[in-house]
């Protein structure tokens, strides 16, 4: 026969076990979440920045004049270039969007070709962005004539899983246009 504290015993441990488990398994849960949002920021990122970087080299590019970088500030840019290679000059401008509720905002691609304006947003779920510009000396550029090189920084967030930290990919990368020089 089996006493009462064998029983309760027997319950404590059996207890335990089952608890142990529980955490275990929303641990995995947890870590599983983090590495799926992980790979989604850095496929998204991957996307984005080949776009950014293509029509960042090849800013200028087909541009008569000197007039190629027609706005900088730090939350965006606006420059032309023939990116069709066709012989038309468009304008294309890059700008964060308004913020969403989580404080995050969009990055927007706006291209106008022949009279067509069209918008788009290249990159989501941004939580920090910058630009910066530098002339041929490595200064701070005063003007936009005197761009040669530029630097954006961007911080691309996903949702928190439950009791962790954001999961997040930053991307820096300067840039200097052949066509600046």
């Amino acid at each position: 026969m089996r006493s009462s504290i064998q029983d309760v015993g027997a319950l404590f441990i059996g207890g335990l076990v089952f608890i142990t488990m529980l955490v275990l398994s929303a641990r995995i849960s947890n870590t599983a979440f983090t590495q799926t949002m992980t790979t989604t920021i850095h496929e998204g990122n991957t996307s984005s920045t080949q776009v950014v970087e293509y029509e960042f080299r090849t800013m200028g590019f087909g541009v008569g004049d000197s007039n190629v970088v027609l706005a900088a500030n730090p939350a965006g840019i606006t420059f032309r270039s023939d990116l069709g290679a066709n012989g038309t000059v468009d304008t294309v401008g890059y700008a964060t969007g308004p913020a969403d509720a989580s404080g995050r905002f969009s990055l927007i691609r706006t291209v106008a070709a022949n009279g067509v304006q069209t918008s788009m947003p290249v990159a989501n779920s941004i939580s920090q962005f910058t630009m910066s510009y530098r002339d041929r000396t490595g200064n701070i550029a005063t003007t936009l004539r005197s761009i040669r090189s530029i630097t954006i920084s961007m911080l691309m967030q996903g949702d928190a899983a439950v009791d962790e930290p954001a999961t997040g990919v930053y991307w820096e990368r300067t840039f200097k246009p052949n066509n600046l020089r």
